[in-house]
């Protein structure tokens, strides 16, 4: 009697098993005797859609995980909330994930959950606006402590304009239609599904150019330390639902974009135009890190920054969870 192939078959067998549970949120997958809470602190645009999609194909229930999108109108709000307790997990851009790590809050980065380049700058064609340099000298809208920051910074820059050459207005996302339709500003900066909506509105009365320069940034998944530190089953238990609707999307995309757009609230024809502004992958590598510590020096470098240095941004990362799912998706030099 040969035992050893035996053992292989009986290997493969569970190898094969894991691996289409993961691939095929179709399948069943056993739920734990008790369901672990979780609320999860998002913003209702495509870089969610990671997110999005696993809530809608059930994936989450699938786990054993009871989860409560709390929706947000953009990922800072997001996180000022995970500061104060009220969502569990947050996901924000890597700009407002450096900006709370500079805030000495006690946080862990757990994954990217979308690679995305989605901000307009939207303009009055009345302004006199041609091309970037005609940007000196006017009232420019953006959220403060967002993305936009280093954003608009890098857009002028590039255009041998310097953040003194523009007047900076802080607005949130839902002033930004009334602030640029009664022309208090001249320009806004802003994300969809709000760049989608003030275009439609405005019609021809502006013109919108990329904001980001090229930059793709990183939608980030965080937590607060204490949390990860008690919960690596439950968060293992997330990364599984996230990263088996990462591989549905991959052979039915059209269906997933439907689904998304009805999770958003947001017609199917407008999310179709800003579907390919992101990438959707389930990932925590040196990229990441790379840009938010490209991020901190760029903010080290500004007269007004009073936030002391980061001593190491590593840190902050956490990749059990996530590698305990999918190893691949783990790429960290320490």
């Amino acid at each position: 009697m040969r035992v050893l192939p035996f053992k292989a078959c009986l290997m493969a067998l569970i190898v094969l098993i894991t691996l289409s549970a993961l691939l095929n949120p179709s399948n069943s997958i056993a739920k734990s005797d008790s369901t672990a809470k979780m609320r999860v602190g998002i913003t209702v645009a495509e870089f969610s859609s990671a997110i999005l999609l696993a809530k809608a194909l059930g994936l989450f229930q699938k786990q054993g995980l009871d989860v409560e999108l709390v929706k947000f109108p953009y990922g800072l709000d997001a996180s000022n909330a995970l500061e104060v307790g009220k969502v569990d997990l947050a996901a924000a851009s890597d700009v407002v994930v450096l900006g709370s790590i500079q805030d000495g809050e006690d946080i862990r980065i757990l994954a990217s959950i979308s690679r995305y380049d989605n901000l307009d700058l939207i303009i009055r064609k009345d302004s006199g606006f041609r091309n970037v340099p005609d940007l000196k000298g006017k009232r420019i809208g953006y959220t403060f402590g967002t993305q936009a920051d280093v954003d608009i910074s890098r857009l002028l820059a590039f255009n041998s304009l310097s953040e003194s050459d523009i007047e900076p207005v802080n607005l949130r996302p839902g002033q930004m239609l009334q602030a640029i339709e009664t022309k208090k500003v001249d320009a806004i900066a802003v994300w969809s599904p709000y760049s989608l909506m003030i275009e439609d509105k405005l019609k021809d009365q502006v013109v919108t150019i990329p904001g980001q320069s090229g930059y793709k940034h990183y939608w980030v998944l965080i937590g607060r330390r204490t949390f990860v530190n008690d919960n690596h089953a439950a968060l293992e238990k997330f990364f599984a639902a996230l990263v088996a609707g990462e591989y549905w999307l991959q052979n039915n995309e059209e269906k997933a974009k439907h689904l998304i757009s009805k999770e958003m609230d947001v017609n199917y024809p407008a999310f179709n135009r800003v579907w390919n502004n992101q990438q959707i992958i389930v990932e925590l590598n040196q990229n990441l890190l790379l840009e938010m510590e490209t991020q901190a020096r760029w903010k080290l470098g500004k007269s007004s920054e009073t936030r002391i240095p980061i001593p190491s941004l590593l840190d902050y990362f956490e990749p059990g969870p996530l590698k305990n799912v999918k190893p691949d998706a783990v790429w960290l030099i320490k």
